[in-house]
C-alpha cells in the first residue's frame, strides 16, 4: 500500500508550538546534563543524528540529520539512521520529513537546535553541544586522546564565538535554553520553575510555502546522492516547484473534487 508522500516541516508547524522539547546531541556533556532534568517531561525530543538513541532517560521520536553520507561508516546516512527506528528530518528527499526551502546550514545538532524553535519549543533545552571542546569522542563512545602541541592553549569558550553566530541569528528570541558549554554562553542555564509566555514565530515559519503534491515525471537527483524515483508522489513549495516544473521534472497532481 502507498504510504503517502512525505511530509514537509511546514506541516508541523503548530502541532508541537509552545510546548517543552529537548535536543540531544553527541557531546560528552550529555552524561553530565542528563540527570539534572529528572522532573523535565519533553513533548518532543530531536536527536541529531543517531546520538540521541543511544541514551534511555528520554524516548527520542524523530532524528535529524544533515549529512548524506556516514564519513566513519562509509554508507548512506538514511541506510545508517533507519535501523533506529525514528522518523528522520532533513532537508534531502530521502526524509520523512522534509525541510522545504530550507537555507540554513549548519551541522547535524546545531540544525537540531533550529528545527526546535521552527517548531515552537518553549523550552527548547539543549544537551550535547559540546563542539569537540573536550576531545573527539561521544558521551556513548571511549574518550580519546587529543594530542595537543606543546604551547598552544586549548580552545576557550567565548560568548561570541562564531561557531553559534548563525543559529543565534536564524532562531531569533526563540526560547532556548542551555545546560551547559559553549550553548551556556549565548542562551540561558535552564531553570526548571522559569515560565516562558508565547514562542515568537521564525521569519522561516512567515513564508508563504503554498506546498502542496507533485507527481515526479522521471528519476533525478534532488541533489548528489539523493535520487527521487519515477512516479514519487512529492511535496514541494511553490518556489521548489518552480524550478522542477520549468526542468519537466514533475507535473502538478490536481487537488481532489
Amino acid at each position: 500500500m502507498d504510504a503517502g508522500p512525505v511530509k514537509v516541516i511546514s506541516e508541523l508547524f503548530e502541532a508541537y508550538r509552545g510546548k517543552p522539547m529537548l535536543v540531544i546531541g553527541g557531546g560528552p556533556s550529555v552524561k553530565e546534563d542528563l540527570p539534572h532534568l529528572s522532573g523535565f517531561q519533553p513533548a518532543l525530543v530531536l536527536s541529531a543524528n543517531e546520538h540521541g538513541c543511544r541514551q534511555d532517560r528520554f524516548p527520542v521520536d524523530y532524528i535529524v540529520h544533515c549529512d548524506k553520507m556516514h564519513c566513519e561508516h562509509k554508507v548512506s546516512m538514511v541506510e545508517y539512521l533507519r535501523p533506529f527506528g525514528k522518523p528522520l528530518i532533513s532537508k534531502w528527499a530521502s526524509a520523512d520529513v522534509r525541510l522545504e526551502d530550507w537555507r540554513f546550514g549548519a551541522n547535524s545538532g546545531v540544525t537540531a537546535v533550529a528545527v526546535a524553535a521552527v517548531l515552537g519549543g518553549s523550552p527548547i533545552v539543549v544537551t550535547g553541544l559540546d563542539f569537540w571542546r573536550s576531545g573527539r569522542h561521544y558521551f556513548h563512545t571511549p574518550p580519546t586522546p587529543t594530542r595537543v602541541r606543546r604551547g598552544v592553549p586549548r580552545p576557550v569558550l567565548r560568548a561570541d564565538d562564531k561557531t553559534l553566530n548563525p543559529l543565534a541569528q536564524f532562531v531569533g528570541s526563540a526560547h532556548i535554553r542551555a545546560l551547559s558549554g559553549l550553548m551556556a554562553k549565548r542562551w540561558p542555564l535552564y531553570r526548571a520553575d522559569e515560565t516562558f509566555g508565547p514562542p515568537p514565530a521564525l521569519d522561516y515559519c512567515r513564508r508563504n510555502f503554498q506546498t502542496r503534491e507533485y507527481r515526479t515525471t522521471r528519476s533525478f537527483h534532488w541533489s548528489v546522492r539523493d535520487t527521487v524515483a519515477a512516479k514519487t508522489v512529492i511535496k514541494l513549495s511553490k518556489s521548489e516547484a518552480a524550478i522542477l516544473l520549468r526542468e519537466g521534472k514533475v507535473v502538478a497532481i490536481d487537488p481532489p473534487v
